[in-house]
């Protein structure tokens, strides 16, 4: 016969081994919160020269947060419109696409708004349903205070861009967004090894020094721990794996 303390033993032995487990099993993505405004140019050249693309290589394990105002002082409607669709439209890929497309171009200051409608079609959004039943209404004034309710509850936050990553918002993490490996590496290293795609396989980074980097050395072939030793003495920090 069972006990009820026999039961409370065994609740807590399950409880323990799943904790380990998943202790073990790692995590299988890392998640940035992106903060932005449609007119800024800095912000354009994060989206264009480095979230964008790290994003399509590593959208498995990546996922992406959107808070656009920064000072909401676009000049048009844009401000508007992103901030709508992260609040209106709860397909994530949809909304993905279409920030990172609007975003995504460096031609123009305000590349946003006049790529609005290329970027709906490509990402399968009614534009002309969410301008007139969010942009053009009060719901959208709603949305973007929303966004900047969001935006002042960092209080990391100093201006655009900005990112949190995993929680981190302070200006220790900022740089991931200043270079394509830089992010590659810092969410490659967040993930557990066996969620990753061939971006952090084949092309990745690992920061030395962390304990992925640690782990990943001590497995390697002894002709690649040679040469990432002789790497290390040429006082290059960042292994190509």
């Amino acid at each position: 016969m069972t006990t009820k303390l026999g039961k409370i033993y065994v609740l807590v032995f399950v409880a323990l081994a799943a904790f380990k487990i998943n202790e073990i099993q790692g995590a299988s993505s890392a998640t940035m919160q992106v903060f932005f405004e449609a007119g800024c140019p800095y912000c354009v050249n994060a989206f264009a020269q480095t979230i964008r693309p790290v994003y399509y290589q590593l959208s498995s394990i990546l996922n992406l947060e959107f808070v656009p105002f920064g000072n909401a002082e676009s000049f048009y409607w844009d401000k508007y419109a992103l901030a709508c669709a992260v609040d209106q439209i709860d397909d994530y890929d949809a909304v993905v696409d279409l920030v990172l497309c609007m975003m995504g171009y460096e031609d123009s200051e305000h590349g946003a708004y006049t790529s609005w409608e290329f970027c709906s079609a490509l990402a399968g959004i009614n534009q002309d349903y969410l301008y007139s039943s969010c942009v053009a209404t009060t719901l959208g004034q709603q949305a973007l205070l929303g966004m900047q309710n969001k935006t002042e509850a960092n209080s990391d936050f100093l201006g655009t861009p900005w990112i949190s990553f995993n929680g981190n918002s302070t200006i220790s993490v900022q740089n991931y967004i200043n270079s394509q490996s830089s992010l590659v590496a810092a969410v490659c290293d967040a993930v557990d090894q066996q969620y990753w795609p061939s971006k952090c396989l084949n092309q990745g980074l690992l920061v030395e020094g962390s304990p992925r980097f640690e782990a990943h050395d001590k497995s390697l072939p002894i002709s690649w721990r040679i040469r990432n030793k002789v790497d290390k003495e040429m006082n290059i920090t960042e292994i190509m794996v």
